[in-house]
């Protein structure tokens, strides 16, 4: 049994010095807010709001505050189709189109390699001009993705 969570729950004495070591960094660091979880097992122990979310609006922290992450998913990515390469579950090698068959021809040339070293010549897909019906990002909601 584990001497910090009782169940799927942590104590309160421990759930009482993460809330002081989380204040503590904030206040060191001028962090304005931090949104927290810890999990145990796939199971929430702790999920909780600190600080701000928005210092201009005053809006505070939560558990459920939706925020922007901007470039922190592309080294997540990168990790997990690496994690993919090595398992032999993906090759570099591969074109994107064997993993998106629904995609535009002008994908086949587009290797793996080249989406994480950002020389696939695909523009951003948040453009405007891009998302439109039967653009090259107009992928069908609920297709089934093959690869």
């Amino acid at each position: 049994m584990s001497p910090w969570i009782d169940g799927y729950r942590l104590k309160s004495s421990v759930s009482d010095a993460i809330d002081t070591y989380v204040f503590a960094e904030m206040s060191r660091q001028r962090i304005p807010g931090v949104a927290l979880g810890i999990y145990k097992n796939g199971s929430i122990v702790l999920a909780k709001g600190y600080g701000k979310a928005n210092i201009e609006l005053n809006v505070p922290m939560t558990a459920d505050s939706v925020l922007q992450s901007g470039s922190v998913g592309k080294s997540f990515t990168a990790t997990a189709i690496m994690m993919l390469v090595e398992r032999g579950n993906v090759n570099l090698d591969d074109s994107i189109s064997d993993y998106f068959p629904e995609g535009p021809d002008s994908w086949q040339a587009i290797k793996i390699a080249n989406l994480l070293s950002h020389t696939s010549g695909l523009a951003a897909y948040d453009n405007p001009e891009l998302q439109v019906t039967d653009g090259p990002f107009d992928i069908t909601v609920g297709a089934s993705f093959t690869g």
